[in-house]
């Protein structure tokens, strides 16, 4: 599991904070509370604009904390208080992505694009239908009754409840729906998304984040009318699915063969 930009951000930015505060304490520079504002403030300020890694502000933000370090008599561990490390930030679609649907290929674009939390994986097998992919520990379950080992899964993003229709019941579901159906021994998994957002257009993003995490095997999205036409149902099949349906899985005729394959992207960056 990659670990977020702003999760090195927020920890970093809260490790110095402590450093700075039991200094302050020690030589008895500051009061606390105005010292933290003061800290705080800055940190947090629109000129730092987000500390983002290989921005303007986050060298000013590490020369701030610096510069408190040395004022309050904290060394450094070597020659230097910055230990520098290489930062996941994103990736770029390599060459190698491709989805076949019982040796039909598919178009990149349009039919399927690989999801952002996909790993650098290929695999060939049969395909289910689990629904929404909900594991026991929410209370319904997709995986009672169905063999899932080897197989491509068909899974419906979003929440488990249907009124929750925002971005995070999309975003934040995918990771932990993609890393039950890996542990579960998938060979791979196919999102698709659910009938009050199925017009949301595919798309092959210059830069894929990171920031959720990736999973070890292939992740694509694919189109409603590619997962109609892979479980065999009519068109309405999607729109009457809700989450009372569950368990309503079952395997299908067809046999998938896709890879994900992305050039990851990284930026130097370094911890206080």
């Amino acid at each position: 599991m990659m670990i977020s930009n702003s999760f090195f951000r927020k920890s970093g930015l809260m490790m110095a904070l402590f450093l700075i505060l039991a200094g302050s304490v020690q030589s008895q520079q500051y009061n606390q509370t105005d010292s933290l504002k003061k800290h705080v403030y800055y940190l947090a300020s629109d000129e730092l604009a987000g500390r983002k890694p290989g921005t303007p502000g986050i060298e000013k933000a590490a020369a701030y904390i610096t510069q408190q370090f040395k004022n309050i008599g904290i060394k450094p561990f070597g020659d230097s208080y910055r230990q520098t490390f290489k930062l996941l930030v994103g990736a770029s679609l390599d060459k190698i992505n491709s989805l076949t649907i019982n040796d039909k290929a598919l178009k990149l674009g349009s039919d399927f694009v690989p999801s952002e939390i996909s790993g650098n994986a290929k695999a060939t097998g049969a395909v289910a239908f689990v629904g929404y992919g909900l594991d026991k520990n929410f209370g319904k379950a997709s995986y009672e009754g169905i063999d899932v080992k080897g197989k491509w899964l068909i899974i419906i993003r979003g929440s488990i409840d249907p009124a929750d229709k925002s971005a995070r019941a999309l975003l934040t579901g995918d990771y932990s729906k993609a890393m039950t159906a890996a542990d579960k021994g998938a060979a791979g998994v196919l999102f698709v998304n659910p009938a009050w957002n199925k017009d949301e257009k595919l798309e092959i993003k210059p830069v894929f984040s990171r920031a959720m995490g990736t999973v070890n095997i292939p992740v694509i999205t694919i189109s409603p009318k590619t997962a109609l036409s892979i479980i065999n149902k009519p068109a309405s099949y999607l729109d009457k699915f809700p989450v009372d349906n569950e368990p309503a899985s079952f395997v299908t005729d067809a046999v998938v063969s896709a890879e994900t394959s992305f050039l990851l992207q990284y930026q130097n960056t370094s911890n206080l």
